[in-house]
């Protein structure tokens, strides 16, 4: 009697910890997803005139990151300075109160586009940046020049930094652009009730034939037959 009781107390911590040991991988896998993709890369405006300071942007990827203002990811710009304006930039945002960003997170997905606006009245300056954080998936990242003229899209992963000169009274505006590539397939049902399932498929820096963490995305457990 007293062996079956020892017996069946051990049955039952195993099945405990058993529980509490999936439990816990569920919520790093979970956890995990959540984050993938997440991450954030600089912007350095620098002018040719040494007096006037650097100017530090950072743009991202976030859960909760939005096209506006997000408490807690985004951070604001100070207001224009007075003219005649040595250097000013920004990330552009439609808001009752805050309309300009030195850091901009979006949302996590598989492109997004970013506005920058600089301007400089009297000195020519420098616009450079790191975009090694960036996920390998992404693989076109361009910065496109909008205004006060169109040009050539330049590509961020093979350069590194562009000049720019001075337009007294006016601002430059560009583009950041971020893309991945993948081939999509779509899995549908002919019973409507059940769920289509998408599937991705693409090359990207740092992929292997495994699990890579930040590219690969992992697939639900099986489903209990009938399938």
């Amino acid at each position: 009697m007293f062996f079956r009781l020892a017996n069946l107390s051990t049955t039952t911590y195993v099945k405990r910890v058993c529980k509490v040991a999936l439990a816990l991988c569920m919520f790093a896998l979970a956890l995990e997803k959540a984050t993938a993709g997440n991450f954030s890369a600089t912007l350095l405006v620098q002018s040719q005139n040494l007096e006037v300071d650097d100017q530090t942007l950072r743009l991202g990827m976030a859960v909760g990151g939005t096209d506006g203002y997000d408490v807690g990811l985004d951070v604001f710009a100070p207001p224009p300075p007075q003219a005649p304006i040595n250097l000013d930039a920004y990330f552009p945002i439609s808001h009752p109160i805050i309309t300009r960003l030195s850091t901009d997170y979006r949302a996590v997905s598989d492109q997004a586009v970013y506005t920058l606006r600089v301007r400089a009245d009297k000195d020519p300056f420098t616009l450079s940046w790191d975009v090694s954080t960036v996920p390998g998936n992404s693989t076109d990242i361009q910065l496109i020049q909008k205004s006060p003229t169109i040009l050539n899209p330049i590509d961020m992963r093979s350069r590194e930094s562009v000049e720019f000169g001075p337009i007294d009274g006016s601002e430059y505006v560009f583009e950041i652009v971020l893309l991945q590539n993948y081939v999509a397939f779509t899995v549908q049902s002919q019973n409507l009730e059940i769920d289509p399932m998408t599937l991705r498929l693409g090359m990207a820096a740092g992929g292997t034939g495994g699990y890579d963490v930040g590219l690969d995305v992992f697939a639900p457990p099986p489903p209990q037959a009938p399938i």
